[in-house]
């Protein structure tokens, strides 16, 4: 039996309510003291974040799990800052992502976050802060990420001095010991990278066990 129900967190400039309906499996996890997952799908600029943290969103959903999908570029907008490009300002940013989320599945929902913010600082913030915490590293040969550059971000990288463009213009930090790093090349599909994530959780292995 379907239900509508409001759900409702503390005022923050990205998510203040959400609105939806859910099963009564669905509303028994949004409603649980147990807190959830956070996701944290990180990689450079053209890694393929954004698809596939929609994606296993949709696998979490699906699996009835209550979840909400968080892209970097989207939260930018969100919080008036798409000029915000120093390393600086981006690690503040990175840093109010990882309190955002940490305040979402402290509620009982699952957060998957798609965004670069390879910053140590951040991440070793995330496994203190946030119990079930899940890093994802997705890595692309650079000559694969020349080649996508939807934003042209790389093309332009040799002809500024912006000093913008992560992983080329600034060094990042690789996380020290991510959950699990997968290779996005293009030689396997984005189904078969999500299945691999989600197998990291206990509740998708106790259910296909």
């Amino acid at each position: 039996m379907l239900q509508w129900f409001f759900w409702i967190i503390p005022a923050h400039p990205v998510v203040s309510i959400a609105v939806g309906v859910y099963d009564k499996r669905s509303m028994g996890a949004l409603m649980s003291l147990h807190p959830g997952t956070l996701w944290w799908i990180t990689g450079l600029s053209g890694a393929g974040k954004t698809t596939v943290g929609r994606m296993l969103a949709a696998r979490l959903r699906a699996n009835g799990i209550a979840v909400i999908h968080l892209d970097g570029d989207e939260l930018r907008c969100v919080m008036d800052a798409t000029d915000r490009l120093l390393p600086d300002e981006r690690r503040a940013l990175a840093t109010q992502y990882a309190r955002l989320c940490q305040l979402i599945v402290s509620q009982g929902v699952d957060v998957v976050c798609s965004t670069i913010s390879l910053f140590r600082a951040v991440q070793e913030w995330n496994r203190e802060h946030v119990h079930q915490y899940r890093e994802v590293v997705l890595q692309v040969p650079m000559a694969v990420l020349r080649q996508r550059d939807s934003k042209g971000l790389y093309a332009n990288a040799g002809t500024t001095n912006t000093g913008h463009v992560a992983g080329v213009q600034f060094e990042v930090e690789w996380p020290e010991r991510p959950d699990i790093e997968i290779v996005n090349d293009g030689t396997r599909s984005i189904e078969q990278i999500v299945t691999d994530i989600i197998s990291l959780d206990p509740r998708y292995q106790a259910a296909h066990s």
